[in-house]
């Protein structure tokens, strides 16, 4: 595993892991990103099936340039320019809130982001109308809930 370059190595890591984590992210992936505070993780009250994730998917971006464990994994990440896994969620997010807002996405989803109804009538800092990309900016996000079993 030594001889394979870097980019092979990130075409492995985008085919057989990426994919899967990507797959249904908007979904579970609540649970793990809902839990960040600071931009550090608080891993206390994620669900453990999802530290698995984490720590696996971290490990797996490690053996891509075959980081140490004394590495920083940000540098890591950034060195290799990708995502963690709630940047992961947070772009599929993002990404699925642009496309129902400018009506791209499928029927079903265009009633399924709303936006805050207690907003006062008059315009103050806090509620104009939209932002430069024209999403408004009093969505109200709906949550996922995953419980932890034993």
């Amino acid at each position: 595993m030594t001889n394979i370059p870097v980019n092979v190595k990130l075409k492995i890591y985008y085919s057989l892991i990426y994919s899967h984590i990507n797959f249904g992210i908007l979904i579970w992936g609540n649970a793990f990103a809902g839990n960040l505070t600071k931009g550090k993780y608080e891993l206390d009250h994620v669900p453990a099936k999802l530290k698995v994730i984490n720590a696996a998917h971290n490990k797996a971006v490690k053996a891509i340039v075959r980081a140490k464990r004394s590495d920083s994994l940000s540098q890591v990440y950034h060195n290799l320019k990708l995502l963690k896994l709630a940047d992961i969620y947070y772009f599929n997010l993002g990404t699925f809130a642009y496309t129902t807002f400018n009506g791209s996405s499928p029927n079903y989803y265009h009633n399924y982001l709303l936006t805050n109804s207690k907003t006062p009538n008059y315009q103050t800092r806090s509620t104009t109308a939209t932002n430069s990309s024209g999403i408004p900016d009093n969505i109200i996000y709906p949550t996922n809930r995953i419980q932890n079993t034993k």
